[in-house]
């Protein structure tokens, strides 16, 4: 017995060791990539997972090298602590910069001392995941035409304009006669996707958004030709990137609460959100009427009047219209772009635990001129969407479904 606890002790006392001393080394390679001001040295120590504020790779690497580009230069960086969670490790750190006050802040590792986020950076997104969530704004909205219709005002235009709410657009867009009316400066040329294709925009920058008694400035306007003629715009990733945002279909209301600590009510299902296209993205099974399941990543988009439309290019690699049965052809417009469709019924679409079955779906054409356009198989719409009330958390990179009244109606 005596021996046996001699033994248990050594390996204990050698273990301790190798593990800080892995701590210390990971510190190391973060001190060199902030004096060195290069993100290619610390790409090898991230986890698949790592986030920066609300962006997951490859978009966060894009973030963090222009935080280690731009940002005061580092002293030296120490480790405070070491602390064990569910998921890997807490490391406790101080950053002591250059004619900058110095700053606590923690890193979070997973289980094989890959690092998920860094507190500091997320701070200089204004995110801070401790914190506890805070309601923010009730914004109301009505659905006209399969559209969520917000009212906002830009700038200090008195107008009242009628803007779509798009998760699907990772900002805002107007029509170029509303802008010339209200007075937007174009500052620059932009591609953007939309289905089918790909086409150039004006940007105007540093504009001023109002909802209700919410303002959020800074904001980079896309200017389109044309638009639907009862909307005068779209906006999206302009509320997704700075708050939890909840649809409250019951209710008809966004509700906007500050990134941090959550509890979601009882009821719902978490399902895990992508952002790695700028657009969140979720993972759905599918079944079509000829039986074919597939397992697909679906932007989700409350700008889509269908329920689901699948892109041409996975249409095509998946050979998904191989014995669909077809109830009708159509075309698909998208910012003047129009792509041919075939619709019929898919058996159903799974997002977590929850199901909703029996909707025509719609499946786009694949020509070789497209070619791979978009990211993602395809696009979850707000005939479905309206199914649940959710939250849209881009910190946490989760989704909230609650089955909601509209439940089975399609």
């Amino acid at each position: 017995m005596k021996r046996t606890i001699v033994i248990i002790a050594f390996l204990i006392g050698f273990a301790l060791p190798g593990f800080a001393q892995n701590a210390s080394s990971l510190m190391k390679v973060i001190e060199q990539a902030f004096k060195e001001r290069k993100a290619e040295l610390l790409k090898p120590q991230l986890a698949s997972n790592f986030a920066l504020g609300v962006y997951s790779l490859p978009r966060a690497n894009v973030a963090m090298d222009r935080i280690l580009t731009h940002y005061a230069a580092l002293d030296k960086l120490e480790l405070l602590k070491e602390k064990k969670n569910k998921t890997g490790k807490i490391l406790f750190v101080k950053f002591s910069f250059v004619h900058e006050k110095s700053s606590e802040s923690v890193i979070y590792l997973d289980q094989q001392g890959k690092i998920e986020r860094f507190g500091f950076f997320d701070q200089l997104f204004g995110i801070d995941i401790n914190r506890p969530s805070k309601l923010m704004a009730e914004i109301p909205f009505v659905i006209e035409h399969k559209s969520i219709v917000l009212k906002v005002k830009l700038n200090n235009s008195d107008r009242e304009l009628r803007i779509m709410f798009d998760t699907g657009a990772d900002g805002m867009g107007m029509k170029k006669a509303v802008a010339d009316e209200i007075g937007l400066k174009v500052t620059r040329q932009q591609n953007t996707n939309v289905v089918g294709a790909s086409t150039q925009v004006s940007i105007s920058g540093g504009n001023l958004i109002k909802i209700d008694t919410l303002k959020i400035a800074n904001q980079n306007i896309a200017i389109f030709p044309t638009f639907r003629n009862d909307l005068d715009g779209l906006l999206g990733g302009n509320l997704l990137a700075n708050y939890i945002t909840y649809l409250d279909f019951d209710h008809s209301v966004i509700k906007l609460y500050s990134f941090g600590t959550f509890t979601y009510p009882e009821g719902g299902t978490l399902v895990p959100l992508d952002y790695s296209a700028g657009i969140p993205g979720i993972k759905a099974g599918i079944k079509l009427n000829s039986g074919k399941e597939i397992e697909s990543d679906l932007h989700f988009d409350t700008g889509a009047a269908y329920p689901i439309i699948l892109y041409g290019p996975s249409v095509n690699r998946l050979e998904l219209t191989k014995d669909f049965n077809v109830a009708y052809e159509g075309v698909n417009y998208s910012m003047g772009h129009q792509t041919p469709t075939v619709s019929g019924l898919f058996e159903h679409v799974k997002l977590g635990d929850k199901q909703v079955s029996n909707f025509i779906g719609t499946i786009q054409s694949y020509s070789e001129s497209s070619g791979n356009w978009a990211p993602g198989d395809g696009s979850l719409g707000l005939e479905i969407i309206r199914q649940f009330n959710c939250f849209i958390n881009l910190a946490a990179h989760e989704y909230y479904l609650i089955p909601n009244k509209n439940m089975g109606n399609l």
